[in-house]
């Protein structure tokens, strides 16, 4: 797999780019180019075979969604008609959410489906950039940025329907990536003053986020997955994915390459991750060399839908 094309000159997490026409500037990650207005991008296509496998979703950060076949890794299909999706997560369903940061929405297709289910907005001037699901009760936990005037949210919607409860920290300049844990705690990284990383927990059944230190010096916030034992936390820069019980790290997996990891996700024994110019395949929580590789430009998320 390529490695990350911005590692040979000063490495760039974010750029400035526009957020909505008349709401100021958002900065964006470094390989989300401007989308294409919702819609705009051409038919939506997947295989009828699709629908029978497992599949891997990756996001683009520009306009699309692609559909892989896997184990196999062939193109099987590509969503399109988006505005930067960007931070996707799977139900117990195999339906995916997408994080669609210009349409200020968050989209949710059934496994192997062109067909929207479900579009659920954020407040007018939040845009989403990831989530997560509750695994027991579907609720939807999506992180927010706002368009220059505040810290971001994290909203929760319940049974992933209807308006969000929100809930925001005064030290998050941006909320970046939630992730549920097995009992309903939502975890929840970003970037603070200074741009220094920010970890917070918002326990079941609680109405505020609450700090953690994490005792491990995090380069740029990842995502946060919960892998069946461990809450675990990314590290953009490091390529590093720590194995996590509130602030304790009990183990590290170090994925190969020398790009920027933008996304992965764990399943079983396995784990994707995807930098600037591709998805690995790698194992976990050993990481090392990816097993099997795709060449894909600019991907920024990955789920797999397993079936």
């Amino acid at each position: 797999m390529k490695s990350f094309g911005f590692s040979q000159r000063a490495l760039v997490v974010f750029i400035a780019g526009a957020w909505l026409a008349g709401c100021g500037t958002m900065p964006l990650p470094s390989n989300a180019p401007q989308g294409e207005p919702n819609g705009a991008a051409g038919s939506s296509w997947v295989r009828a075979e699709a629908k029978t496998g497992s599949l891997l979703y990756v996001s683009d950060g520009s306009a699309s969604v692609y559909i892989y076949s896997y184990p196999q890794l062939k193109l099987t299909g590509t969503l399109k008609g988006f505005s930067q999706p960007l931070g996707e997560c799977v139900n117990k369903n195999g339906d995916v959410w997408i994080a669609n940061f210009g349409a200020q929405e968050i989209d949710e297709y059934a496994h192997g489906s062109t067909k929207r289910m479900a579009t659920l907005k954020t407040d007018a001037d939040h845009t989403p950039y990831g989530c997560s699901v509750n695994s027991k009760t579907n609720d939807l936990a999506v992180s927010t940025w706002r368009g220059g005037s505040g810290p971001g949210y994290l909203s929760i919607y319940k049974q992933s329907k209807g308006t969000p409860k929100t809930y925001s920290d005064s030290a998050f300049v941006y909320a970046i990536f939630p992730g549920y844990d097995g009992k309903g705690n939502v975890f929840l990284d970003g970037v603070g003053s200074g741009s220094a990383f920010r970890y917070a927990e918002l326990p079941s059944g609680k109405t505020k986020l609450v700090a953690v230190s994490l005792k491990q010096s995090i380069g740029y916030p990842g995502e946060v997955q919960f892998d069946g034992k461990y809450v675990a936390v990314g590290d953009q820069t490091a390529r590093a994915i720590y194995q996590t019980t509130g602030g304790k790290v009990n183990g590290t997996t170090t994925l190969g390459g020398s790009g920027t990891l933008y996304g992965y996700f764990i399943a079983g024994k396995t784990v994707f991750g995807v930098d600037a110019y591709g998805l690995g395949v790698y194992n976990y929580p050993g990481g090392g060399s990816a097993t099997n590789s795709i060449s894909i430009t600019h991907p920024f998320s990955v789920v797999l839908s397993a079936k």
